[in-house]
């Protein structure tokens, strides 16, 4: 055999085997560099999208209440939540909802903005929507003085309201379910109805002797025993009526 043809043979592969300068660079950095560039891209692109499906949903949102010349709803809720949930419920043609929605809102804290801000819905409902009109119940209960609601508090009930509105004692939504029920039974008082004034004053009775058996709070006995007397004090005849079936005891 060849001399140099033993010299070829011999010597070690190693080059066919160690990567080129370029490979390595492309593996190494490269690769990593276009997957954090996609990774970017994506992350910007879809925030992009997000921004413009708020932005078409809240324009779509603010036309649905210029058409109803609704104004500014933030001053129909205490809660950005719940404003929130009732502009959606505009921007969706859900007109119905918004409705009820606000009804609420309005039987809580009436007040006059609230009050003609149903009107317009009613009316438009009424107007545009037959379906909507015929599955919901557009009657506007009169809440506030200024569509003549008339607040009438003996000197017991009003006791009782101050009673219930300076205990530290209640949780924050049973206090405020409790004067609501007050300020209810109050109403009734205003239309003369003495039968509605007293299932109100009822369910304040029940709610406070219920947490006076799950807590043994004395407070909460004193108010329940402060609320019988203005029971008694409202409607005799159907006080002694509930007593006699024994639902009245502590």
């Amino acid at each position: 055999m060849p001399t140099s043809a033993k010299t070829t043979e011999g010597k070690p592969a190693i080059g066919r085997f160690l990567p080129s300068s370029k490979n390595w660079f492309t593996d190494q950095f490269l690769t990593p560099v276009v997957a954090i560039f996609l990774l970017i891209l994506l992350f910007v692109t879809g925030f992009a999208s997000v921004n413009y499906y708020r932005s078409q949903v809240q324009n779509r949102n603010e036309a649905q209440q210029t058409k109803l010349n609704l104004g500014d709803t933030s001053k129909l809720f205490k809660s950005d939540i719940d404003r929130q949930r009732f502009n959606q419920f505009i921007g969706l043609n859900e007109y119905g909802k918004a409705f009820i929605f606000l009804s609420g809102e309005y039987s809580g804290a009436p007040s006059n903005d609230k009050r003609e801000a149903l009107i317009k819905i009613a009316d438009f409902i009424k107007a545009n929507l037959p379906d909507q009109a015929k599955n919901t119940d557009l009657m506007i209960p009169c809440r506030d003085e200024t569509c003549g609601a008339v607040f009438a508090y003996s000197d017991k009930l009003t006791q009782l309201k101050n009673a219930l509105a300076g205990n530290e004692s209640l949780d924050k939504i049973l206090k405020e379910s409790l004067l609501q029920n007050i300020e209810n039974a109050s109403l009734a008082a205003g239309k003369g109805n003495k039968d509605s004034e007293f299932n109100s004053l009822l369910t304040v009775f029940y709610r406070l002797r219920r947490e006076w058996q799950s807590t043994s709070n004395v407070t909460f006995r004193e108010l329940s025993q402060q609320t019988l007397l203005v029971l008694e004090e409202t409607h005799k005849d159907l006080y002694d009526l509930v007593k006699a079936k024994g639902q009245l005891n502590l």
